[in-house]
């Protein structure tokens, strides 16, 4: 017995369970996660050298090769690939698609990487990141307002603070931030003048500025471990800073010699949103968030943060990308609706209106099922998924008219009602 046969002869089961369908697939549409694309791993990881103010072949000799002498050792890589240019090193490691065990292989990356011999002083500690689509930035957060840099990053870093709080939220990177520096600007008239030269004043600020452990003091009950902490924190730290003294009691200073000013890093990029400059927070969630939930809760600690602040901010959004998800469902929902009115009413035309209506019902059971069987298999609602629905749901209209204009060629023959939709059904899904 086939399916349409079964499922006009047993009639009341088949209601049943299309009433369960439809009730899981509601249960399902709220429990989904709600994301931009699905968790993908590219089986690729990344290695990344920073070496400051060394050329091409420095970063090659001194970095990228005693790496990739070490990446060598570690099994179950396919294939390496490197390139070096001016001040970085990036090397690129696949995976080989047939190892048990991916998560050890990075780690073994990690440790080849950590066991690299030979490395210049100079190099910032490389970063091995494994490539994956799993944590994906949502929404970017743009403040700015009409006070000095050193006040703006205050309220960025509580703003960052507070978003951080948020459960569904994996990270905040921060764009258009310039890190604070303290820049020593010396008089070379002045160090002349006293006999002084740029290697004495970098030999007195590396003494002072020092920050090691000193020991352990034991006592009878108690054990305190004892460091020394001197590292500057205020640009009048160092101006007190000696440089050279004498047993009369006559010193020089840093500020006899310098002028000592509190500033920032070199700015390379310059970050503007709707004409002014600004310091941008992009919010990445997590791999098991709702983007559309996690968006709403960004939007309203926005509005909390700009009410309370003391200085009037101007805080926008960008690059929002529940926007695109919001509406590919609007576009999913509204063709569902419209599928549904086309459908019956084209077996209107042709059927009854109880039959009509159940047939048309086969639409949002079909989906209700795609959508319980989603959420058991633990898939989420995203761009390539809704894609997947919208297509679907243009072949479930054809095939619902299809049936209806069989069902009712096989009435006009002369084949009784439950016979004739027997027939119409397995006209088409006979294969």
């Amino acid at each position: 017995m086939k399916i349409s046969e079964f499922s006009v002869k047993n009639s009341l089961f088949v209601n049943l369970l299309s009433i369960f369908i439809i009730i899981a697939g509601i249960i399902a549409v709220f429990s989904l996660n709600k994301e931009i694309f699905p968790n993908i791993s590219f089986d690729r990881v990344q290695i990344t050298t920073v070496y400051p103010g060394a050329t091409v072949n420095d970063v090659e000799r001194f970095v990228t090769t005693p790496i990739e002498k070490e990446l060598k050792k570690v099994d179950y890589i396919e294939d390496i690939r490197s390139a070096s240019v001016d001040n970085l090193s990036t090397i690129y490691v696949k995976i080989d698609p047939n190892a048990k065990d991916k998560s050890k292989v990075v780690n073994d990356i990690q440790r080849a990487v950590d066991n690299a011999k030979d490395l210049p002083e100079a190099i910032k500690d490389p970063i091995v990141k494994e490539l994956q689509m799993k944590h994906i930035p949502v929404i970017e957060a743009a403040i700015t307002a009409d006070i000095d840099e050193f006040k703006l990053q205050q309220y960025a870093e509580s703003l960052e603070d507070a978003l951080l709080e948020l459960e569904e939220v994996a990270g905040v990177t921060r764009r258009g931030w310039r890190d604070r520096e303290i820049w020593v600007e010396v008089d070379p008239e002045k160090l002349k003048n006293l006999y002084i030269s740029f290697e004495d004043i970098m030999q007195a600020l590396k003494k002072r500025n020092i920050s090691i452990p000193a020991g352990t003091l034991r006592g009878r009950e108690k054990e305190y471990n004892i460091r020394t902490v001197g590292e500057f924190v205020t640009p009048e730290e160092i101006e007190e800073v000696i440089i050279r003294a004498n047993d009369v009691g006559n010193w020089l200073k840093i500020k006899d010699v310098a002028t000592v000013r509190e500033t920032f890093e070199q700015e390379n990029t310059i970050t503007r949103s709707f004409g002014g400059k600004t310091i941008n927070l992009v919010v990445i969630k997590k791999e098991r968030a709702d983007a559309l939930k996690l968006v709403d809760k960004v939007k309203e600690i926005l509005k909390d943060f700009k009410n309370r602040s003391e200085d009037k901010l101007t805080v926008y959004t960008l690059n929002d990308m529940s926007l695109y998800i919001s509406r590919r469902l609007n576009i999913l929902r509204n063709n569902g609706l419209i599928a549904m009115v086309l459908v019956m009413t084209s077996l209107l035309l042709f059927l009854t209106k109880r039959v009509a209506f159940f047939t048309a019902l086969g639409i949002p059971i079909a989906f209700s099922a795609t959508l319980f069987f989603m959420f058991y298999a633990g898939m989420s609602i995203n761009m390539l998924s809704m894609f997947a629905l919208i297509l679907v749901l243009g072949m479930l209209v054809d095939d619902g008219i299809i049936i209806s204009e069989n069902v009712y060629r096989h009435i006009e023959n002369g084949v009784p009602p439950r016979e004739a939709a027997i027939r119409g059904t397995q006209e088409v899904v006979a294969p």
